[in-house]
């Protein structure tokens, strides 16, 4: 029996050496350099993995039943300067001190500055940061962008129903991404009910019909007193109230 459990024993010993033989070797065919950049992106320093690392995490990964080695090394500065590697990290490459802000950053402001523009009526200098916004919005942003100026600038000039229509004509050739919407159409309407020009205002309500019940929708721009008036109009004009 005691022959028995000394030969178990030996032959345990003996896989044991084995195994750890051949983890060796797979280790040195397999020897692996990864180059890590340092914090300030610009120097690389390149460092082997030890063999007892290899081996270490092979047989953790064994024991927890994985047969994948997962590589995953954190850097840190040490105190000479070097990189110091630890537990699990994030890989990075120097193209990553390019900031993505940047794009948000100029979105924000200039529509920050649009919105102060338009506020004091300083309408020229708005234009020009209007355009400047649709170079880098989507079509969404810039129509609502449009919308917003053109609204202000039929309050400047009520009365006058020709100025937004003809603003409207000129941006839409400066501005690619402007897609004209109900709302933009309830800003014209508006203009030109202020002007009080019957014959514009039976020609924009024939010219809508198909979507006058939408844009009427829209009282925040026209205002109430203005919506039922122009329902009381398109009655007059079609004999029924072109409204959903």
């Amino acid at each position: 029996m005691r022959s028995l459990v000394k030969n178990n024993a030996s032959l345990g010993q003996f896989r044991a050496a084995r195994l750890e033989s051949r983890i060796l070797a797979s280790t040195h065919r397999r020897q692996t350099v990864y180059s890590v950049a340092t914090e300030t992106g610009t120097t690389h320093q390149s460092r082997s993995i030890p063999p007892t690392s290899l081996l270490e995490s092979s047989v953790k990964s064994s024991s927890s039943g994985s047969t994948l080695l997962n590589w995953r090394l954190q850097q840190k500065q040490n105190d000479t300067g070097g990189v110091k590697f630890e537990g699990e990290t994030s890989w990075s490459s120097p193209n990553d001190l390019i900031s993505r802000n940047s794009f948000a950053k100029n979105h924000i402001h200039l529509w920050t500055l649009l919105e102060a523009c338009i506020e004091s009526g300083n309408m020229t200098r708005a234009e020009s940061v209007l355009i400047g916004l649709s170079e880098i919005a989507n079509s969404s942003d810039v129509t609502l962008a449009v919308n917003n100026y053109l609204n202000k600038l039929v309050q400047l000039n009520a009365g006058n129903s020709s100025v937004g229509l003809q603003w409207i004509k000129k941006i839409r050739n400066k501005i690619s991404k402007f897609e004209p919407n109900t709302v933009t159409d309830a800003i014209i309407l508006k203009s030109i009910y202020s002007s009080h020009d019957t014959d514009k205002l039976r020609e924009f309500v024939v010219s809508k019909r198909g979507t006058l019940g939408e844009i009427l929708s829209h009282v925040e721009v026209l205002g109430l007193g203005a919506m039922v008036n122009i329902v009381k109009v398109s009655i007059v004009f079609e004999g029924r109230p072109d409204v959903v």
